[in-house]
């Protein structure tokens, strides 16, 4: 099976390395399973919650500020609304 010039030692990091393989593989698939899972219960009540919140007129977090960092969103929340506070004030922006 293995070479002779293999040694004990070799023959056993190379039998933890596929077993370790092994392990990745099974959580791997674990893993996707749980999403698939996830995605399949609970994606019907995510895209309803947002098509009511799309008919009622909600306000809605536009795509690229979820790219954004946590700092960077409340500082465009605070410069909204410095800016709305402006416009209802009579003071140009």
């Amino acid at each position: 099976m293995f070479s002779p010039s293999f040694t004990g030692t070799t023959i056993i990091l190379l039998l933890l390395i596929c077993y370790w393989l092994k392990i990745s593989a099974v959580k791997l698939r674990r893993k996707i399973t749980h999403t698939f899972f996830i995605h399949k219960t609970f994606g019907k009540y995510f895209s309803k919650t947002i098509h009511k919140q799309i008919i009622n007129r909600e306000k809605l977090v536009p795509l690229r500020l979820i790219n954004m960092s946590i700092n960077n969103i409340i500082r465009y929340e605070a410069e909204h609304k410095r800016a709305y506070t402006r416009t209802t004030d009579g003071i140009p922006p």
